[in-house]
């Protein structure tokens, strides 16, 4: 995911937002990786997050909704949003739409608005469920997928269409539309979830070790898998979005 950040060349203008910023880990891969230079707000609606933050935005850290930014009309160059919406908590697709509303006023003219989404494919492409397709437990196969959904916390899953036309009828222009994730890589993916308790000095609160657990487990990833996720990524931006398990798009608000 960081790499199709990179890849896309990106452009945020300040003041950033981090929207449902979480812990910040992402944000602060974000800047280690060379992709913004920094961000100058987060939101989330979990406090006990915002209290562990490994990145501190310039402007500081703010509890909110979505669906009602504490910002005011134009004041943002630039949001972001990483595996947020298609993790929404609260009203469904009417949710989402008034969250989308809500990032489209608090954005100036020609602000952008970057967030990466989950598609159905995401758990279609997992090893498990085209395994019991490939047998003809199709039944077997729709249980899995709910049950990597909700693992995920995935509860809006929709196709590429259906995101466009969230962004659009909320005023946002969709310019691009990368690829990430995509099958190849998922059945990668599936064998690192075997690592989903490594994460547990973070979860005990000791957030001060998560950048540097996070640096030596993308050293040990590059080394084991990192030619592999490379070729995958390579192909995927020649392929299309179809087999894409998460969408990263960029909008721009006329």
């Amino acid at each position: 995911m960081l790499e199709a950040y990179a890849r896309a060349g990106l452009r945020l203008e300040p003041p950033l937002a981090d929207l449902g910023c979480g812990t910040g880990l992402f944000a602060a891969m974000l800047v280690a990786r060379g992709v913004v230079g920094g961000t100058d707000l987060g939101l989330d609606w979990q406090l006990r997050d915002l209290r562990r933050t490994v990145h501190r935005p310039t402007l500081g850290l703010l509890r909110g909704d979505m669906q009602a930014l504490p910002f005011a009309d134009g004041s943002l160059g630039s949001a972001v949003s990483h595996c947020v919406l298609s993790s929404f908590v609260g009203h469904g697709r009417d949710g989402l739409r008034r969250s989308l509303a809500e990032v489209r006023r608090a954005l100036r003219p020609g602000g952008r608005f970057v967030c990466c989404v989950a598609t159905p494919a995401y758990a279609a492409n997992a090893t498990s469920v085209r395994l019991a397709r490939r047998l003809g437990r199709e039944r077997l196969a729709h249980r899995v997928e709910a049950w990597i959904d909700r693992r995920n916390d995935h509860t809006v899953v929709l196709g590429r269409g259906d995101w466009e036309k969230l962004l659009r009828g909320a005023g946002l222009g969709v310019e691009a539309c990368r690829p990430v994730l995509a099958r190849g890589c998922a059945a990668m993916h599936s064998w690192l979830t075997l690592l989903r308790g490594a994460d547990l000095p973070r979860r005990l609160g000791s957030t001060g070790v998560a950048p540097l657990q996070a640096a030596a487990q993308a050293r040990l990833l590059r080394l084991t898998l990192g030619r592999g996720f490379a070729a995958e990524a390579e192909r995927m931006g020649s392929s299309g979005t179809t087999e894409a398990g998460f969408l990263l798009f960029a909008a721009r608000k006329a």
